[in-house]
């Protein structure tokens, strides 16, 4: 079965492409759809294709909330949305997927290249996007470049990518019965 993971950008892409082990990635196709609707629009034309409808859809997704309200409120919507499909998995990253660079002080100060504050790190796991502004991130496709073997294994325990992993594991393992 193959697999196809849908991010809504690039950047996501590149991450979850580095991130993710290769015992997986040789089964999957990847897709930047280029934005939230077009991610969704994408993932159900996927799952409604013939050609994929043994496969398994990986939708990649930021929350853009760490409200628990409106994180139920966007899951149930995508999920209405697609269908129900045993062969869909909606992950979203609450409230980015660069949350995942705040997983610890460490790693985000030896990719920022600057010791990062407590409250830095604080305001970082609920607002990313804005800490790395503030802390002069430009280009965060350069912070991948950084990324060491330790740093993606502290990464890969992040929630999300700890449920991805599962379900490419269970993918995996379909494909060998």
């Amino acid at each position: 079965m193959k697999n196809y993971i849908i991010t809504e950008g690039q950047f996501d892409l590149k991450l979850l492409s580095q991130i993710i082990p290769n015992q997986f990635i040789i089964n999957t196709k990847f897709f930047s759809a280029g934005g939230y609707s077009s991610a969704l629009s994408l993932a159900k034309s996927l799952l409604e294709k013939s050609e994929t409808k043994k496969a398994k859809i990986f939708l990649i997704l930021d929350a853009d909330t760490i409200d628990e309200i409106k994180y139920k409120e966007k899951t149930n919507f995508i999920n209405q949305y697609i269908g129900s499909a045993s062969n869909f998995k909606l992950i979203l990253f609450k409230p980015e997927i660069e949350t995942v660079l705040f997983e610890s002080k460490n790693l985000i100060s030896r990719v920022a290249k600057r010791e990062i504050s407590d409250l830095e790190l604080d305001f970082g796991k609920s607002n990313p996007r804005d800490v790395l502004r503030l802390i002069g991130i430009k280009d965060k496709d350069l912070l991948l470049q950084d990324l060491t073997p330790v740093d993606i294994d502290l990464i890969l325990k992040h929630l999300c990518f700890v449920e991805l992993i599962n379900e490419l594991s269970k993918s995996m393992a379909h494909n060998m019965v």
